[in-house]
C-alpha cells in the first residue's frame, strides 16, 4: 500500500500558531502597509477634493459608496477561504485548499461578467437616479467592480496562508495605483471615465502580482503523481456558511456607504458634496482597525480549529481599536475647521460642524466591524441576524429622517449604537448563558 506523503514540511505554517507571535506584533506590518495605503486613500481624496468641482467630487464619492457596496459582499470570499485554509494548512490538506481556491476563482469569473452585463443594461437608469448626464462613467463604474473582485479572493488565500509580507502588499498597493492612474486620468480631463479606468488598471495589476507567489506556494505542496489515485480527497463547503457571509458583508457595506447614495439622490449636488467630504474625514476613525482584523481572522479561526480560546484575541483586538479609533474621534470632535481646511481648503468649509458627529457615529461601527469578523472566523452565524436587521432599520431612518444632512449622521450614530449594544449582548450570552467552552 502507497502511504500519503506528509506534507507538513511543505505546506505553509501559520506564523500565529507560534507562541512567539502576538495578535499586535503580527498585525504590526499590515498596521503599517494600511497607514500607506490610507495614506494614499485620503491624499486621493485630497487631491481629488482640489482638482474637482463640490459637484464632480459628490459624484465621485457616490461612485465610491457604490463601488463598495457591491464590491464588500465579495469579502464573503475573503472571510471564507481565510478561515478553511488556515485550517487545512493545520491539518495539511493541501487538495482541499487546490480545489476551493479553483473553484472560487471560476465563480468570480463568472460573476465578473454578470456584473458587466448588468452594468451595460442598467447604467441609464442609474445615471438618472445619480443625476449625471453620462452613462459612460457608470458603465465603467461596473467594469472596474469586476476586475476588482479578485483582490477579496487573492486575499482570503493569503490571509490564509498568512502570508503577512505579501498581505501587506495587497492592502496598500491598490490604493497606491490608483492614486497615480486616477489623478493621472483627471490632470489630462478624462472626467469620471478616466478615474474608473484608474481603478480598472490598479485592480488588475495588483491580481496579476499578488497571485504569482500563490501559484508558486500550492506548486510546491503536491502529492507525488503516482499517489493520487490512492489518496483522494474530497472538497466540501459549507454554502449556508457562505450565506451568512454574503448577508454579513453586504449588511455592513449597507451600514458604512448607503449614507452616500441616500445624500447624492435627496440633496442637492452640492449638499452632497460637502458630506461626502464630512464623511471621507470621519470614516478615518471607522478605517484605522483594518490592520487589526487583517490579522484577527486567520489567528482566530486557527485557534478555532485547534479547540484553543479565542476570547483574549478578540479583547486585545478590542482594546487597541478603542485606543486609535477613540482617540482620533476625540481629535476630529476639538479640531474640526482645522481638519476639512486641510483635507480639502475653503470651499468645503461648511461640512466642518458635521465632523464631530459624523467622527462619533463611527466609533461604533468601528467595534462592529472587529465583533462581526471575530464571529465569522470562529463560524458563529447568530450574530448575522442582527447585523441584517440595523442595516434595514438604518435605511429605515434615512427614508424617514432625510430633511438635513445632520439627520442623516444622527441616524447612523444611534443605530450603530444600538447594534453594539445588541451585539455584546449576544455576545456575553454565548459566554455566560451557556458556558465558555475551550473552542470559544
Amino acid at each position: 500500500m502507497i502511504r500519503k506523503k506528509n506534507l507538513s514540511a511543505e505546506m505553509p505554517t501559520p506564523p500565529s500558531l507560534s507562541k512567539n507571535h502576538g495578535l499586535f506584533k503580527t498585525s504590526s506590518l499590515l498596521f503599517i502597509a494600511l497607514i500607506i495605503a490610507n495614506l494614499f486613500n485620503y491624499l486621493f481624496q485630497l487631491t481629488m477634493g482640489r482638482l474637482l468641482s463640490v459637484k464632480t467630487f459628490g459624484e465621485l464619492n457616490a461612485f465610491s459608496a457604490i463601488f463598495m457596496i457591491l464590491t464588500i459582499p465579495f469579502m464573503s470570499s475573503t472571510n471564507y477561504l481565510a478561515k478553511n485554509i488556515a485550517h487545512n494548512c493545520t491539518t495539511d490538506e493541501i487538495q482541499k485548499t487546490k480545489a476551493l481556491i479553483a473553484s472560487s476563482l471560476k465563480i468570480h469569473l463568472l460573476i465578473a461578467l454578470l456584473i458587466i452585463i448588468y452594468g451595460v443594461t442598467l447604467s441609464h437608469y442609474m445615471a438618472n437616479y445619480l443625476k449625471i448626464e453620462q452613462i459612460l462613467p457608470v458603465i465603467l463604474l461596473f467594469v472596474s467592480i469586476s476586475t476588482y473582485i479578485i483582490i477579496p479572493l487573492n486575499t482570503g488565500i493569503l490571509q490564509g496562508f498568512q502570508m503577512f509580507g505579501m498581505l501587506a502588499f495587497i492592502s496598500s498597493a491598490p490604493f497606491l495605483f490608483k492614486y497615480v492612474f486616477c489623478v493621472l486620468a483627471v490632470i489630462v480631463d478624462t472626467g469620471l471615465s478616466g478615474i474608473m479606468v484608474g481603478l480598472t488598471l490598479s485592480s488588475i495589476i495588483t491580481g496579476c502580482i499578488t497571485f504569482i507567489p500563490i501559484k508558486k506556494t500550492l506548486n510546491k505542496a503536491t502529492y507525488p503523481p503516482n499517489t493520487t489515485n490512492t489518496t483522494k480527497t474530497t472538497h466540501t463547503t459549507d454554502k449556508t456558511y457562505i450565506i451568512y457571509i454574503i448577508a454579513t458583508n453586504l449588511a455592513f457595506a449597507i451600514i458604512t456607504q448607503s449614507d452616500i447614495v441616500i445624500a447624492k439622490y435627496y440633496f442637492t449636488p452640492q449638499e452632497a458634496g460637502i458630506f461626502s467630504s464630512a464623511s471621507v474625514i470621519a470614516k478615518i476613525v471607522m478605517n484605522l482597525p483594518a490592520a487589526i482584523v487583517l490579522a484577527l481572522f486567520p489567528m482566530v479561526a486557527s485557534g478555532k480549529s485547534k479547540n484553543e480560546s479565542t476570547l483574549p484575541y478578540l479583547i486585545e483586538a478590542l482594546v487597541i481599536t478603542i485606543l486609535l479609533s477613540g482617540g482620533c474621534t476625540l481629535v476630529f470632535y476639538l479640531f474640526p475647521d482645522i481638519l476639512v481646511f486641510v483635507f480639502f481648503g475653503k470651499k468645503f468649509i461648511t461640512a466642518s460642524p458635521l465632523i464631530g458627529t459624523y467622527s462619533l457615529s463611527m466609533l461604533p461601527v468601528a467595534l462592529t466591524m472587529i465583533i462581526i469578523n471575530y464571529n465569522m472566523a470562529r463560524g458563529d452565524k447568530t450574530f448575522v441576524f442582527v447585523i441584517v436587521f440595523f442595516a434595514i432599520v438604518e435605511l429605515i431612518g434615512f427614508v424617514l429622517y432625510h430633511n438635513s444632512v445632520q439627520s442623516l449622521i444622527k441616524v447612523i450614530l444611534f443605530s450603530s449604537i444600538f447594534c453594539n449594544v445588541a451585539l455584546f449582548t449576544l455576545l456575553a450570552l454565548q459566554y455566560y448563558l451557556y458556558g465558555k467552552t475551550k473552542k470559544d
